[in-house]
């Protein structure tokens, strides 16, 4: 792998949202099922719509409310960043590092 650095005027608001999305599902959603796993032990319990879920349907559930809050966090969240980014972008460009495998993709850029 190497390391690259590459400067970008401005991140397309839908590449803002994958990584958004990405972020909070590949966290929330573990999260939530290691509370859903822990409630089913009786440690705690999984919330929804007001009413304690406890054992099997808090475990079968919080993956799914896991999902739902990133769902939700990514729409607010996301929206925040497109705008502080865009407005960011107006008055300079943004220096992008990231690692590069040394595998090609099978793509032409």
């Amino acid at each position: 792998m190497t390391f690259h650095s590459h400067t970008v005027r401005q991140l397309s608001t839908g590449s803002v949202y994958k990584l958004i999305a990405c972020g909070s599902v590949c966290s929330l959603v573990p999260l939530m099922t290691l509370m859903g796993l822990l409630s089913t032990f009786g440690w705690g319990s999984v919330k929804m719509n007001g009413h304690a879920l406890t054992g099997l349907s808090g475990l079968v559930l919080s993956p799914l409310v896991g999902l739902m809050l990133a769902m939700v966090l990514t729409a607010i969240v996301g929206s925040l960043v497109a705008l502080g980014l865009w407005v960011y972008s107006l008055l300079r460009p943004m220096q992008l590092s990231y690692w590069q495998s040394s595998e090609t993709s099978g793509t032409d850029h």
